[in-house]
């Protein structure tokens, strides 16, 4: 039911609403005047009284749609303002948490306490912004079955309970542990083999650890210095991405080009002496591209710090590194996001990637008198 409410005729009150699609607007037969009229109309709820005044049991007028089947229809019907990607996302969500949170349930069955249990388990499971998407897919749904458009299944979406949206997914600060300039120089000088060149273009030009997995050699202009990033691979699935697909990769800029520095060109030549492979810059003892990061962190990365006594910090690290690096070597902050990856403007460049802690006091020193000469240079 939608919209349901009373209105008054004159001094007569009447109710209305939407069942199944179909919308009513019956009189109650009860009069503003009436004496015990105020404390009827008080105990009255608009849906409840519409349904016995059509005649309808209250059970056999809601729909028997099964979440399963709805759920599936508006993430399908939904679908042609997402990536590829994002649509196998949801899908997955609502496959492998709320359906089986909810098997075997009806659109009707499920209450907002049943509900907030559930994504307080989620809260527990995953990352804040993994349990808001859940609830994204399962508000999207239930919204949905609210739509007389769409059978008006529901008389009201039981996400909007303030017992569901009193539960916040709120993002705590993540501690990141960065490595230290004098850090990535050990390591620079001591890695050998392909990480040698991995972990330089890690380094020195920020890329994902799943762009540079992804590299072939075509992706490469050594000419002209530059590495024409096209591909990434996450979780064993290569995305290839260009001109025409580009859009649908806006969060995670895969499409870019890269001005590489000359020590990198000439590492790129020397490696190219030296390939396994005419296609893919690296590959796994099968011969074929590392399909995750977790084999080179674990079996090349990790033994490479050890070996050196350097703290392992993630592999992500490098490009915090690479981030904070640039910014207080380089004051344009667009061709840092450019490079990285990142919206134009976007706060998460700040935020998540730059931090001083990279850089020694020494450095830091340096930098402040280098800003301070530009600074004074303005009062002459």
């Amino acid at each position: 039911m939608e919209k349901q409410g009373f209105f008054f005729r004159g001094d007569m009150l009447w109710v209305r609403g939407t069942i199944n699609g179909t919308t009513y607007k019956k009189s109650t037969g009860r009069k503003k005047s009436s004496q015990g009229f105020n404390i009827w109309y008080k105990s009255q709820n608009a849906s409840n009284t519409l349904y016995k005044l059509i005649n309808v049991n209250d059970k056999d007028s809601i729909k028997k749609m099964s979440l399963d089947s709805f759920g599936y229809k508006i993430l399908n019907d939904t679908c042609s303002g997402r990536s590829a990607d994002t649509q196998k996302d949801l899908i997955r969500l609502f496959e492998q948490h709320i359906l089986i949170e909810f098997k075997g349930f009806n659109i009707n069955e499920i209450n907002s306490i049943q509900i907030a249990n559930f994504l307080k388990k989620k809260k527990k499971e995953f990352s804040p912004d993994r349990a808001k998407r859940i609830k994204q897919v399962l508000n999207l749904i239930l919204n949905s079955a609210v739509d007389p458009s769409l059978g008006g299944i529901l008389t009201y979406n039981p996400m909007h309970s303030p017992i569901v949206e009193n539960i916040k997914f709120c993002s705590k600060k993540i501690d990141q542990q960065n490595y230290k300039t004098q850090e990535i120089k050990m390591i620079l000088e001591n890695a050998t083999g392909f990480m040698k060149l991995f972990l330089e273009i890690a380094f020195k030009h920020g890329l994902r650890v799943g762009e540079i997995i992804a590299l072939k050699w075509n992706d490469f202009d050594l000419e002209n210095g530059v590495l024409n990033l096209c591909r990434s691979i996450t979780k064993g699935v290569i995305t290839e991405v260009n001109e025409d697909n580009q859009d649908d990769y806006d969060k995670k800029n895969h499409f870019r080009k890269i001005a590489l520095f000359p020590s990198v060109i000439n590492l790129v030549r020397n490696y190219y002496q030296f390939r396994q492979s005419d296609e893919w810059l690296f590959l796994a003892k099968d011969g074929r591209p590392f399909m995750n990061s977790k084999s080179i962190t674990d079996y090349h990365f990790k033994p490479l710090l050890k070996r050196i006594g350097v703290e392992y910090k993630t592999m992500r690290a490098s490009r915090r590194a690479y981030a904070t690096i640039f910014n207080y070597s380089n004051e344009n902050k667009n061709e840092l996001q450019r490079n990285l990856g990142h919206s134009k403007g976007s706060a998460i460049t700040n935020k998540h990637y730059i931090n001083e802690e990279v850089l020694g006091q020494l450095q830091l020193q340096k930098i402040m008198r280098t800003k301070e000469e530009l600074f004074m240079s303005y009062l002459t």
